[in-house]
């Protein structure tokens, strides 16, 4: 992953700026940990969110390619298993601050 982008991630997780929900990366009231990420991306290239449909669930692959991500839902190491980022956030209540904790020390 980029550093420097990985570096705003975590910063916006812990910002206190994002409601944190599940399910999508973005609905009306809040974001996903994926959603974070693409609203920094699309921030970053002035652009609106506009989501595609079928990938209202992950990254987009222009959001990940910016980010230098392998993957659309990046997978994580937790206690010996890998889950996908996404079903941490929105299957096992892992807040945005355990989730950028996880992001800084594995991606």
């Amino acid at each position: 992953m980029n550093q420097e982008i990985k570096k705003k991630w975590v910063a916006a997780l812990r910002s206190g700026k994002y409601e944190q929900k599940g399910g999508r990366l973005k609905c009306e009231n809040g974001f996903c940990c994926l959603g974070v990420l693409t609203d920094l991306h699309q921030k970053e290239i002035g652009k609106e969110w506009g989501i595609i449909q079928g990938q209202e669930y992950f990254l987009s692959g222009e959001t990940r390619d910016w980010a230098e991500l392998g993957a659309n839902d990046p997978t994580m190491e937790v206690e010996d298993t890998r889950k996908d980022i996404s079903d941490l956030n929105d299957n096992y209540g892992w807040t945005f601050k355990e989730l950028a904790d996880l992001i800084e020390e594995q991606l």
